[in-house]
């Protein structure tokens, strides 16, 4: 029946993006920790593992995993939809000075990629 296969086709589509809501939860523990301790390096180095882990779910392991600096910042605006402009100062921003990095931008980043990344076609 038509309601059946809506529910399977529904069920099926929250199962493909449940990583998704992981992602974002996990952003939301690493800036609660953010705010308990101040700790901006160790904010940027948790989200970039953040996003190559759901880059990882989304896209295939060759394709992600070999990227860092200019590569991942590019990698990140070319699957992260519109408006979103990653630059090589938010996806190095652990290895940046104390106070350099601004983690708001790089956390609202992050969360507009996790909603907004389509994966290959």
């Amino acid at each position: 029946t038509a309601g059946a296969g809506l529910a399977l086709w529904a069920w099926r589509r929250h199962r493909r993006n449940r990583y998704r809501a992981l992602g974002l939860a996990a952003l939301e523990r690493i800036e609660a920790d953010f705010q308990r301790e101040g700790d901006a390096q160790a904010l940027a180095t948790s989200v970039n593992t953040l996003l190559k882990t759901v880059a990882l779910e989304a896209f295939p392991r060759t394709d992600v995993a070999g990227l860092h600096g200019a590569a991942w910042a590019s990698f990140l605006n070319d699957t992260g939809g519109s408006g979103l402009t990653f630059d090589e100062t938010l996806t190095c921003a652990h290895y940046r000075a104390p106070g350099a990095t601004d983690t708001a931008k790089l956390c609202s980043h992050a969360a507009c990629w996790i909603r907004q990344h389509r994966g290959p076609s």
